[in-house]
């Protein structure tokens, strides 16, 4: 609709009381407007279960079942840091070419949440079934998420020099993994990044 009253306030002023071109294009129109107006599609929103339907019908795991970000909702600013936690997201997603989580590939897709922590501390929520691929306790630390938190610190530590430490969680917070700045720096030194 709104395209419509558009096309039709920049016909209206092209009218002129002189004949002449502005006078054919003004009726012209219509014809236009009709044809734009027929054009639009109406866009259906999918509900998380739809999407999860279709994403496993198709084969995908159900831990990235939103590839194309269809329901996936950015964390409200409701906390202190939470606007920073946002920010330092939304650059780990861009240095991924994704939007969301589950458009990411193989473990980031496990990733459900950025919350700030403590002190420059960064945390990551990965989603309940990550369990089924992390190896090995060292006292609740697991390998996977350790590089899962040295794979992010690596991407976004350079323009955020207020990020100290990246620790990654499974829900309960019982497993976790976490990197720090000069761990990452190390590993870049070491060649393993």
């Amino acid at each position: 609709m709104s395209t419509t009253l558009f096309v039709l306030a920049l016909a209206l002023a092209g009218c002129s009381n002189t004949p002449g071109p502005s006078t054919q294009a003004s009726a012209a129109v219509p014809t236009t407007v009709e044809a734009t107006a027929k054009t639009v599609e109406q866009v259906k929103v999918r509900s998380a279960d739809e999407v999860l339907e279709s994403a496993l019908k198709a084969g995908r795991p159900s831990a990235a079942f939103d590839k194309n970000c269809e329901v996936w909702k950015m964390p409200a600013v409701d906390s202190d840091g939470q606007e920073w936690a946002n920010a330092l997201m939304i650059e780990f997603f861009e240095t991924q070419s994704a939007q969301c989580p589950d458009a990411i590939t193989f473990p980031h897709y496990y990733i459900d949440t950025f919350e700030p922590g403590v002190n420059g501390e960064l945390v990551i929520t990965v989603e309940q079934y990550m369990n089924v691929i992390l190896h090995g306790p060292e006292r609740g630390r697991y390998f996977e998420l350790d590089s899962m938190a040295q794979e992010v610190m690596h991407r976004i530590m350079k323009d955020n020099s207020s990020l100290k430490k990246v620790t990654v969680k499974m829900p309960n917070g019982e497993r976790y993994g976490s990197a720090t700045r000069k761990e990452v720096e190390q590993a870049r030194a070491d060649g393993r990044l």
